[in-house]
């Protein structure tokens, strides 16, 4: 893995974050000895970094009310604990600060302050926070558990991009989410200031949720002297908007639009928009030029000349044309002209109401695949060879339900169903006149299953 630089803030060479320098708190260029402050947690406190929290320290961390079941995570001020609340028997996430650090000052208001935003912001993609408290040394923060799809702890978006471009429509749902999510910390004077992948959680049903507000101003107009290093840039350099290199107590609701351009971008294109940088369009199939637009917007040098809202990015985003049916593949299967125009035609009639394109493809595909077996169930001139098309007819046709919902689709499944009950009923009764109860039992439960 390479190691993460920062350009020195006075000879422009690479600064590699191993030259973190504890005593002076920031970056020291080898080639000039300037000191580069970073206030990150990720970027300030590298790997080579003395870590303040010993491996397994969860295990003697007490909380009344509350039982730890594992670490889930740490940084530069502390660790994240996978806890259970015992009054309410729910999962919980618990941050806590590191010992060492409840004699710093500066780090103990970082603390609270994270605490104090997250309290005040009630919005389904951004972490919720439960409770706070100090209990001897052991200050935390209890928030809401965030798990993935195995229930297990999330994934980062950075994890799911971790091989490559996501899709176009699920980089669209994400930012969305996103900008909905900041839009709504904004109006209440809030500003991220270190928005990026690794600060996003996917929960299990693949919904984003922005975490990790330590380094976020209460009050971004103003600008946050108190816990800010006024006239030094703060946030992570991969992500930060012009004006954060410049002083990061002036970054306003418009770096954080920066920061969710550059998202956008690695979302849609798999790099970073480092100089000169391609537009995604030309860089990932599938990605319509509009992206473009809406791109560059977000990440003019120029504050003024960007978004000046995430509620104007949300409605540009939202306006955007979806993934065209036309650009969908269709499987082998499905690839005889009628089929394939079926499929097509309908699912675009699904698209144009608003329904998702690729479920909206699914759903058709298995409407085409459902009848294709009934067809075949129909023609056959055995009970037997009846009874296995039409299973498969009925497994076409739940998926297809289970895309879309509809009447038509709900009709044509009990169609079946009722032809399969009649056939396996029928077939139970010979089988018992044979005395083959065995096979009886099996066909009156199937046809049970059908009704």
């Amino acid at each position: 893995m390479e190691t993460r630089t920062v350009a020195c803030t006075n000879c422009s060479l690479p600064v590699g974050i191993d030259n973190w320098d504890p005593q002076i708190g920031g970056l020291r260029c080898p080639e000039c000895g300037t000191v580069i402050p970073i206030l990150d947690e990720e970027t300030a406190l590298p790997d080579s970094a003395p870590m303040a929290v010993p491996s397994g320290a969860e295990a003697e961390i007490e909380i009344p009310g509350y039982e730890v079941v594992e670490e889930i995570g740490r940084g530069a001020m502390g660790i994240v604990l996978r806890a259970s609340q015992i009054s309410l028997n729910r999962p919980v996430a618990i941050k806590v600060l590191a010992p060492e650090l409840l004699g710093d000052p500066d780090f103990v208001a970082r603390f609270d302050r994270e605490a104090d935003i997250l309290s005040r912001l009630n919005h389904p993609h951004i972490v919720s926070v439960f409770d706070r408290g100090r209990i001897g040394t052991t200050s935390f923060i209890v928030m809401e558990f965030v798990g993935g799809a195995d229930g297990q702890v999330a994934s980062t978006l950075g994890d799911l991009m971790k091989n490559g471009p996501l899709e176009v429509e699920r980089t669209r749902e994400f930012a969305i989410q996103i900008a909905d999510a900041l839009q709504s910390a904004h109006e209440s004077g809030m500003v991220h200031r270190d928005l990026k992948p690794g600060n996003i959680l996917i929960d299990q049903r693949g919904n984003a949720k922005v975490v990790d507000f330590g380094i976020a101003s209460l009050d971004g107009r103003t600008g946050d002297s108190e816990l800010t290093l006024v006239g030094k840039p703060i946030g992570t350099p991969d992500y930060m908007a012009p004006e954060q290199w410049q002083d990061g107590a002036s970054a306003d609701q418009r770096s954080d639009i920066f920061s969710l351009g550059v998202i956008l971008y690695e979302m849609l294109a798999g790099q970073l928009p480092a100089g000169a940088f391609p537009a995604a369009s030309t860089c990932t199939p599938g990605v319509s030029e509009n992206w473009d637009g809406i791109v560059n917007q977000l990440l003019h040098p120029d504050p003024k000349q960007r978004y000046q809202s995430m509620s104007l990015v949300k409605a540009d985003l939202e306006s955007l044309p979806g993934l065209l049916v036309s650009q969908v593949d269709i499987p082998d299967e499905f690839a005889c002209p009628t089929c394939s125009e079926q499929i097509r035609q309908g699912a675009t009639a699904c698209a144009n109401c608003g329904m998702d394109v690729q479920r909206a493809v699914t759903h058709f595909q298995k409407v085409v695949l459902g009848e294709r077996h009934l067809a075949a169930a129909n023609e056959s001139e055995t009970h037997e060879d009846q009874l296995s098309f039409l299973v498969q007819a009925v497994a076409a046709f739940e998926t297809a339900r289970d895309a879309c919902p509809g009447p038509t689709v709900n009709q044509q499944l009990r169609q079946v169903n009722d032809q399969l009950g009649s056939i396996a009923l029928e077939e139970a009764q010979r089988a018992i006149s044979t005395k083959d109860f065995s096979t009886a039992t099996k066909l009156l439960n199937r046809a049970q299953d059908a009704t």
